[in-house]
């Protein structure tokens, strides 16, 4: 569809019939075509023909290169989005992660450090060490 509209772009004054005729003859890729050419083109012209048009539709010359191409592009986009959010991940862990304080138990000489601390009962109380 998109050489169609093209073709069509670039000459308008022809019709679609001829434009898919000029498609056919520019897109069948070399081998193929000298192989029909050799196995149908003597024996069955209109066999060799159907052939060309099935060959121009669904394996343009071209395909595996473009193919190639956009895959390619979809790999380095999905490497470096995974990467960058690899990285994102990674500073959002450190940022996150508090280290505990070492104070062991002790209150570093604070008498008058609170703590929350939990009874038997769930509840929360608070209590002076």
């Amino acid at each position: 569809p998109h050489n169609m509209s093209t073709y069509k772009l670039l000459e308008p004054h022809r019709s679609y019939a001829d434009l898919y005729a000029m498609f056919v003859s520019r897109s069948v890729p070399a081998f193929l075509e000298q192989a029909i050419q050799q196995n149908f083109g003597t024996t069955s012209p209109t066999l060799a023909q159907v052939l060309r048009y099935t060959a121009a539709t669904l394996f343009p010359r071209g395909l595996l290169v473009r193919t190639t191409q956009i895959v390619g592009s979809f790999m380095i986009l999905n490497g470096t989005i995974n990467y960058l959010q690899l990285r994102e991940h990674k500073k959002l862990v450190q940022a996150v992660s508090v280290p505990p304080r070492p104070d062991n138990g002790n209150n570093s000489g604070n008498e008058n450090d609170t703590r929350n601390t939990e009874n038997t009962d769930g509840l929360q109380q608070q209590s002076t060490q």
